[in-house]
Parts: structure tokens; C-alpha cells; sequence
């Protein structure tokens, strides 16, 4: 069984962030062609699946304007604690601002494993995020915990709002659409992403990923889809026409 758990209970604004961070899924990564479902707010801030629920990507979004080592351990424990959950998760992704190039091995990377990250600040990251899982200060190694660190993939934002919508529209003008129109896209899916949250879902369990799709929850990749196609058609066609 699955347990929801620190979901956002009436969260009625979701951040930037977590947009950024669904449009990843949807449109940036080499395998987003596969995703077809993402859930919001439910096993994670967002969570990507294929259409049957058979492969799942997990995503922590931390928006945070100074990411301590500290920082970094706790925000990794809701991606630990569904490492060791009843379902197997294909991808952890820790979505976060650029961190202190000093933090990193090769700082010219915005994507990278846990191993570039330098042993200074992993000592740091280890120690905050054994005290979550542990609950104190002993410093005892949690159940698989490297293999867990091993698995972590960690995604800086580095792109514009522009560059998060375009890269989930086929639209073959896209240097003829304003900064102003991608900016009022996006934020209607945020819109849409912060409307999901008001059901509450705390404690209810699942057996089955696929068991999710009862909270309503979710966003389809064809609706998004099918909203950009219609808002870049209201521009072409109707440029004085406002719309949300």
C-alpha cells in the first residue's frame, strides 16, 4: 500500500517552480515523449507517467534562494521516502535554481548525478538528510540510503518561461510568438496545476499507482497540448482577443 503524505492541503497558488518543473517532464527530457499523465501534488510536487502508470517519474521541486548543503539534504527526503516506498519509481529528479558552482565537480553541468556534487557539501547534504529519516541526531545509515544517493538525478532551471512552453508546442513559428503570450500560457497551466490541489487526499492509500487517477489530480499531456495549439491560434487569428 501507498500512503499520501505532506501533501499541500488547500494550496491554492502553486509556484513557478512546480509549472517548471511539470513542463520539464513534459517537453526537456530525452525520454518526455513517453510521458503522457502527470499527477500533481499526490506521490510528489509532480510525478510523470506513461499511460498505464507502469513507469513513473518523480519530481521534488525546491525553489529555495540559498540551497545549503543543509538544504539539499532536506529536500531530498520525500524523494527517499518514495525510494523505499511499495512502488518503484524509473527516475528521482531534485528540480532546483543553479547551485554554488563551488558545490560541484564540473560546475558546467545543469544536469548531473549525485557524484558531482564535492565531498565538502556531501557531508553536509548527508548529515541534515539522516536526520530527517531518522528523526534525530545519531546519525545512523537509513535503509538503503547510498544506493538511494546513487539514484538521485538533480535538474537546475536554467531556461527562460518561454523556453519551458516551447519546447511542448510543435507550433513551427515559434520566434514570431511575444515573450508576453508564452509568460500568459504559462501562466494559465499554473493555474490549472494550483486548481488541482484543493481536493484533499491526505492519508488515503493506493495498491496501485494507477489507483491515482480517482483524486483528479492529474494533467494530460493533450490537454496541455490542445491549449497551447488554441492560444497560439487566438494570437495568429485574433491577436487583439484576451483570453485568461
Amino acid at each position: 500500500m501507498y500512503t499520501f503524505k505532506n501533501t499541500e492541503i488547500n494550496n491554492k497558488k502553486a509556484s513557478d517552480f512546480e509549472t517548471k518543473s511539470l513542463l520539464y517532464l513534459l517537453g526537456m527530457r530525452g525520454d518526455s515523449e513517453e510521458i503522457e499523465i502527470v499527477t500533481v501534488d499526490c506521490f510528489n510536487d509532480v510525478t510523470g507517467s506513461n499511460t498505464d502508470f507502469s513507469k513513473l517519474w518523480d519530481v521534488q521541486s525546491k525553489n529555495h534562494s540559498n540551497l545549503p548543503p543543509s538544504k539539499i539534504g532536506e529536500s531530498l527526503f520525500t524523494l527517499y521516502d518514495n525510494y523505499i516506498s511499495t512502488i518503484n519509481f524509473y527516475d528521482y529528479v531534485l528540480f532546483i535554481p543553479k547551485l554554488n558552482r563551488e558545490y560541484l565537480k564540473d560546475p558546467s553541468l545543469n544536469i548531473y548525478s549525485y557524484e558531482n556534487i564535492n565531498e565538502k557539501q556531501k557531508k553536509g547534504i548527508e548529515k541534515k538528510l539522516k536526520e530527517k529519516i531518522n528523526g534525530d541526531k545519531s546519525g545512523n545509515t537509513p535503509t538503503l540510503f547510498s544506493d538511494f544517493l546513487s539514484k538521485i538525478c538533480f535538474v537546475e532551471d536554467n531556461y527562460k518561461i518561454s523556453n519551458y512552453i516551447k519546447n511542448m508546442s510543435k507550433f513551427k513559428n515559434k520566434k514570431s510568438i511575444s515573450e508576453d503570450i508564452y509568460e500568459r500560457i504559462f501562466v494559465e497551466i499554473r493555474n490549472a496545476q494550483s486548481a488541482l490541489k484543493n481536493s484533499y487526499i491526505e492519508k488515503e492509500m493506493i495498491k496501485n499507482p494507477v489507483e491515482v487517477l480517482k483524486f483528479n489530480r492529474h494533467i494530460k499531456k493533450s490537454e496541455i497540448k490542445t491549449l497551447l495549439i488554441s492560444r497560439f491560434v487566438v494570437d495568429r487569428f485574433f491577436p487583439f482577443q484576451a483570453y485568461p
